[in-house]
């Protein structure tokens, strides 16, 4: 039987852009933006992000959906920089999930906002399970 060894993370692949605000502004109402920072987020890429930190040598495999943009290429591009398996990430036609994430400067409270996008397309149908030995699964895609 073929050994098997490294994690594989399923989940939400998405880009958290963070904007630090002056103040959280009333409903129709202007703020001012003064800081932007864009960063690969999601569970599965942080922990597989962190775990190459740690033992670069530990195979990982990565799993979800991505749109066919920048953002997605971002996320493939960060993933293999770290010699991280993409070949089980699928490229949809609708863009990239990620959050926006207001910070507002006076308070230092966050507040988000989500949009689905490609990681709603994802199901069972996209992930290759003969590959991986999935050892006490007992809820996929339900």
């Amino acid at each position: 039987m073929e050994k098997r060894n490294g994690i594989l993370a399923i989940g939400n692949l998405l880009i958290d852009r963070t904007l630090v605000v002056s103040e959280y502004p009333q409903e129709s109402m202007l703020t001012t933006i003064t800081h932007v920072e864009k960063h690969c987020g999601g569970g599965c890429t942080n922990i597989l992000f962190n775990l190459a930190k740690l033992d670069p040598h530990l195979p990982l495999f990565l799993s979800g959906a991505v749109g066919d943009d920048p953002e997605g290429a971002m996320i493939l591009k960060q993933a293999k920089n770290k010699a991280i398996d993409v070949s089980q990430v699928v490229t949809v036609d609708l863009p990239t999930s990620f959050t926006d994430v207001m910070i507002n400067r006076q308070t230092g409270d966050r507040t988000f906002f989500h949009y689905v996008g490609a990681m709603g397309l994802y199901d069972a149908q996209h992930f290759v399970s003969e590959r991986f030995f999935l050892h006490k699964l007992t809820r996929f895609f339900a």
